[in-house]
């Protein structure tokens, strides 16, 4: 019994289908539309060669101009940083990667 104790480790309670795509390409695919507004989503495709279709290249970046793809806390997470997720937050609004709100 403690043995199995000392193996448990707490996980992120995550709902749905794995992503396909990783925080890298998902900022990548946010750049690329800040650089080029006019881009059709059959050339995002090309151009970053994404594991994903068309149409979820659209319905990612609607769901962009709602709310943050991902937390500075999944980002601390999958990146393993070992800085706070404030300082993570301001290092983004520095770069202008994201809004600050």
């Amino acid at each position: 019994m403690i043995a199995n104790a000392k193996k448990w480790k707490k996980t992120i309670e995550r709902r749905g289908p794995k992503r396909k795509t990783s925080v890298l390409q998902d900022r990548d695919l946010m750049i690329l539309i800040k650089r080029k507004p006019f881009i059709t989503s059959t050339q995002i495709k090309q151009e970053l060669n994404l594991p994903i279709g068309t149409s979820m290249i659209r319905k990612r970046l609607i769901a962009a101009n709602r709310k943050p793809f991902i937390t500075s806390t999944q980002i601390k997470q999958e990146l393993n940083l070992p800085i706070g997720t404030s300082m993570i937050r301001k290092r983004l609004i520095a770069a202008n990667l994201v809004v600050e709100s």
